[in-house]
């Protein structure tokens, strides 16, 4: 498993996180890049990369949350994600250090009006196209409907979104499952997936976040999406352990046959194209309904996969 981990506001990628992923998701690869501060260079880089190494999943840290956002068609998680860096940067102008090592061995770095506002106008737009698969542009191949499947996990929903232990709490009426998908390294795609970019992202949210609120704003664009966790603004691997268990990072993942996959993602996209919808290729018509948009009610709730794109 390859996982893109993006950091937060004055940190780098060898903050604590990197390695804590490192030993909860064993065996797996962590990309932990040290993100540039100005907004062009850090969107161009965390795309980059997403292009050569089309991680399974990307997680963010705070600011690391926001930029995860940015980064459509991939399946992300986003832990305490500032969705309005710019607030935050404004009350810091000036010279800013760094509060973990950087592979450059910069110390500080500068924070201006210019570079606040460069975020802010990300803001605005941050939730524009949420129904698109691919990074930065539509996917013809986006089937998804930004409906969701079984019982809620947002406390605005009227669930209650926590975490007991290990294990998602019962009362919150859901099982924890998170459609959307990762792509089999064998596959040699992109790593991009079809779906709604709602069905591809997850938030987690502190219940004692001392720095940043952006639970409510989260769950109005993500429905049912937002698990409160108990902790603070930078969870320690306690606190990530409990996340980790709330991630289904074992479904969802192709099937070894390269040319299968790519032919049930093409059928995909032409019922996307002629009926306005990703619908399963093994259903007629006649049966297309917002259960039948891949990956499909049947195969999110039992793991059968009728088409055979995904394994069981």
């Amino acid at each position: 498993m390859k996982i893109l981990f993006i950091h937060g506001l004055a940190s780098s990628g060898a903050y604590k996180t990197a390695d804590s992923l490192r030993i909860l998701f064993k065996p797996c690869d962590v990309i932990a890049p040290d993100v540039p501060i100005d907004p062009a260079e850090a969107l161009a880089l965390l795309r980059d990369i997403c292009r050569r190494e089309a991680p399974d999943l990307i997680v963010g840290l705070s600011l690391g949350g926001f930029w995860a956002q940015k980064l459509r068609g991939y399946r992300k998680v986003l832990i305490n994600p500032d969705l309005h860096p710019s607030r935050l940067m404004r009350t810091m102008i000036g010279e800013v250090k760094y509060l973990s090592p950087r592979k450059d061995g910069a110390q500080s770095f500068l924070l201006t009006e210019a570079i606040c506002d460069a975020y802010e106008a990300l803001e605005a737009v941050q939730f524009d196209g949420l129904d698109a698969a691919v990074d930065g542009a539509p996917d013809a191949a986006a089937g998804g409907t930004g409906s969701l499947p079984g019982g809620t996990l947002n406390a605005a929903a009227g669930g209650t979104g926590s975490l007991a232990g290990d294990v998602l709490d019962a009362a919150a009426g859901g099982t924890g499952s998170l459609p959307g998908g990762t792509l089999n390294a064998v596959t040699g795609g992109t790593g991009r997936l079809p779906g709604d970019e709602r069905l591809l992202t997850q938030g987690f949210f502190a219940d004692a976040d001392e720095l940043v609120h952006c639970g409510d704003e989260f769950s109005v664009h993500y429905p049912g999406r937002a698990v409160i966790y108990k902790g603070g603004h930078l969870p320690n691997i306690k606190e990530l352990r409990n996340i980790s268990s709330a991630m289904e990072v074992a479904k969802y993942i192709y099937v070894d046959d390269a040319a299968q996959v790519e032919r049930i993602k093409k059928g995909i996209e032409i019922k996307k194209q002629r009926f306005g919808k990703g619908y399963c290729p093994c259903v007629t018509p006649l049966a297309h309904n917002d259960d039948t948009v891949c990956p499909c009610k049947e195969y999110r709730e039992t793991g059968h996969c009728h088409c055979g794109m995904y394994k069981e």
